[in-house]
Order: structure tokens, then sequence, then C-alpha cells
């Protein structure tokens, strides 16, 4: 039988009280982890995603018409493609390839006039006049650029995964009633117009509706607050119809009503 001694009994306990020292940390550390408070998310605004995009100030330049030349050339440009694929009876696939094919045709025109005519009437040799012109030009994507423009798709899909599954979890009636007329207001819409009249729409807003704003923002806020004194008037007369002991079953609509 090994023999015992108290400084052996003294280092087993001294190590006993470290080991449970070092564990405690941990313990804490998973139970923190593990609580509600820390799988809540912030949930970011749809604004503040696309503000963060580089790109946003370049499309913010072309909806405000900050550059008239540049954004009327894309807007006509985009009319000109609705109205080929609404009446001129092109698929988009179609027209796509027309148009790239117009454009092989005349960089081939140009490049061999240029060349040709060098040649037999100057009697020199050339470079490839549009080689020499976009010699500095960089058509390749970056992989930064990209990154940055994945962050931002992966942002706005995450954020509208939170706003719906908020929405199904019933965790706001409010926010749930939103979205049920959101969904409702799209099949209406989905209805009377088809896909390609949809795109068009949205579009046509989005170079109508920035500029408009930003020249008439008094006068649209002003009539956004009177339809909003409205709204409430006519949403606190139809809960004053509500029996007394339903408004206490409906609670979360009392706040709204005040």
């Amino acid at each position: 039988m090994a023999d015992y001694t108290p400084d052996e009994g003294k280092e087993k306990v001294e190590q006993t009280s470290d080991t449970i020292t070092r564990e405690e940390p941990d313990e804490i550390r998973h139970v923190k982890e593990a609580s509600p408070k820390s799988e809540r998310v912030e949930i970011k605004s749809y604004v503040a995603i696309l503000k963060a995009d580089p790109l946003y100030p370049q499309v913010s330049t072309i909806v405000h018409w900050r550059d008239p030349i540049k954004s009327g050339l894309l807007f006509g440009i985009f009319n000109f493609f609705y109205f080929l694929i609404t009446f001129g009876e092109y698929s988009f696939l179609t027209l796509v390839n027309y148009l790239l094919l117009a454009l092989l045709c005349v960089c081939f025109v140009y490049v061999n006039y240029v060349v040709l005519r060098a040649s037999w009437f100057q009697g020199k040799r050339v470079e490839n006049p549009l080689k020499d012109r976009f010699k500095g030009a960089h058509f390749h994507i970056s992989k930064g650029a990209v990154d940055q423009h994945v962050q931002t798709l992966v942002d706005l899909i995450n954020t509208t995964i939170d706003n719906l599954r908020d929405a199904y979890y019933v965790s706001d009636n409010i926010l749930t009633l939103k979205v049920a007329a959101s969904f409702y207001a799209l099949a209406v819409l989905g209805k009377w117009f088809n896909d390609s009249t949809l795109i068009y729409l949205g579009v046509l807003a989005l170079f109508v509706w920035p500029r408009l704003y930003e020249e008439k923002q008094k006068e649209i806020d002003h009539f956004y607050g009177i339809a909003l004194v409205e709204a409430k008037k006519y949403y606190q007369l139809a809960y004053s119809k509500i029996p007394p002991n339903v408004q206490q079953k409906l609670a979360f609509l009392k706040e709204k009503a005040q």
C-alpha cells in the first residue's frame, strides 16, 4: 500500500480547484450563446442595404436624372425594348441577339474600312482602331467587386427571409396583416398585367418616382400626412364598432386605434 502524505492531498485539491475554475467560464459562455438574446439579429432595412452597395452612387445619378443625357438615353432604350417585345412580337432572347449581331456587323465594317482605306489609299499600315481606342479599358470583372455585389444580394435575401419568418411566426400581428395585404395586392397585379408589363411599370417607377419625390417632397409629404390622418380616423371608427369583449381579445389593435 502506497504512503499518502498531506502534501500530495493538497496538490490534488489544488488541481481539482483549478479544473473547476477553468471550466466555469466555458459553461457560462455556452449558456450565453444558447440564450434567445444572442440569437436575436437586427433586421436591416432595404434602403440601407442598397446604399451600402458600390453601385448605388451611379444608379442614384441615373434615376435622379443628375446626368439628363445618360438617363434619357437609358430610358429611351428601355422603352424601345419594351415596344419591340410587346408590339413587335420579339422575344427577349431574339431581341438581344439581333442587337448583338447588329453591333458585331458595325464593328466588322468599321475596322475593315479603316484598315483597308489606310492600306489602299494612304499606303500605310495601321493597327486595329478599336484596340487602339479602348487600350486602357478594363473589361474584366474583379473578384472584389463581385464579392461586394454578392454581399448586397445576400443581405437583401436574408432581410426578406427574416421578414417572412416573422410574418409566418405571427410574432407581430400587424406585420403579418401587412404581408398578407402585400401578397394579395401582388396577386391582383399579376392577374391584371403580364410579366413584361409589370417589369416595365417597375422600371418606369424607378425612373420617375425618385426625381418626382425629390422635386415635390413637401407636397407629397403633406398629402401623405393627410392620408394617414384620414386612414387613422376610419380605423378608429371601425375599431369603435367592435364589441368591448372582443376588443379585449384583440388588444394588439388598440395601439393602432389610439
